[in-house]
């Protein structure tokens, strides 16, 4: 996944084995972990974390399925933690126990990112405790609960980041086009997390901009975004 490219930013990639490719052969696992481990014994300059990892309970309906997940986002965050390097989280309907996990492998010193949040107020707060950032993308600007946007409000500026993961969760503008989302849209979402938040879109910009070059370790300075 790219982490980051224009507004200022250095371009970086992250490695991981996302949640819809975990395999319930063991070997498979295996492989992945031991592919991982050779990135990051001799990692590319681009490189900045690890990621996408997580748990997805909207793909994986077995207890099987759901552990053969958790096996994997604790073995990768391991690896993460013992290497201090970042980590982009997937998490669908399994903050809990994703949280949970990330709990139990003990603190991942090069820090997290909850890609895509989209969760409430407490579920925000949960992640915040655990010294998480959370980050929003193209469904911001699209009609939201009361409890969306209430999750929304409680991330306190220093932990906030933005997205646009494209070519996923267009923004409401593309969709009504017909059309995926692009890295351009990412004012659209930083205006709409403004409105949301009460805030101005430079503001957002400015500190969701800084808090990307602290987690990932970006080397040049961020232009607001206007």
């Amino acid at each position: 996944a790219r982490v980051a490219r224009g507004a200022g930013l250095s371009a970086g990639v992250t490695v991981g084995l996302h949640p819809w490719e975990v395999r319930p052969d063991p070997g498979h696992l295996e492989r992945a972990l031991d592919a991982l481990q050779r990135v990051l014994a001799a990692p590319p300059p681009e490189l900045v974390g690890v990621g996408e990892i997580g748990l997805d309970h909207l793909r994986a309906r077995s207890a099987e399925d759901r552990a053969t997940q958790a096996r994997a986002f604790a073995d990768q965050l391991a690896v993460a933690a013992a290497g201090a390097l970042p980590v982009v989280l997937h998490v669908v309907r399994a903050h809990a126990a994703a949280g949970a996990i990330v709990r139990a492998v003990g603190p991942v010193a090069g820090g997290l990112q909850v890609h895509g949040f989209a969760g409430s107020a407490e579920v925000a707060r949960e992640w915040l405790a655990l010294g998480a950032y959370l980050s929003f993308g193209g469904t911001v600007t699209r009609p939201l609960s009361a409890r969306r946007r209430a999750g929304i409000r409680a991330v306190p500026d220093h932990r906030l980041l933005v997205e646009t993961d494209a070519p996923d969760q267009a923004v409401a503008a593309a969709r009504a086009a017909g059309r995926p989302g692009s890295p351009a849209d990412l004012p659209q979402v930083v205006a709409a997390l403004a409105r949301v938040r009460g805030q101005d879109p430079a503001h957002v910009a400015r500190v969701s901009a800084a808090n990307a070059r602290t987690l990932f370790r970006l080397d040049r300075a961020s232009e607001p975004l206007t």
